[in-house]
């Protein structure tokens, strides 16, 4: 059964690293799909919010045009 994922927003506040995630099942991996550490500096714990209906439609015209 395929469980409705939320699109969220990981932010760093040490360096400002940001990275919005729409995954596209219900399979989460670490890196790809969340982050428990910022990738660019190792600061943990990130902060995690969902993301806007604004913020999710802009993440879908980004991911369309980078294909």
């Amino acid at each position: 059964m395929v469980v409705s994922t939320k699109t969220l927003i990981f932010h760093c506040p040490a360096c400002g690293w940001t990275q919005t995630v729409q995954p596209s099942g219900d399979v989460l991996m670490p890196g790809v799909s969340f982050f428990e550490r910022c990738p660019s500096c190792g600061h943990a714990p990130l902060q995690v919010r969902e993301a806007s209906l604004a913020e999710r439609l802009a993440a879908n015209v980004r991911r369309v045009f980078a294909d």
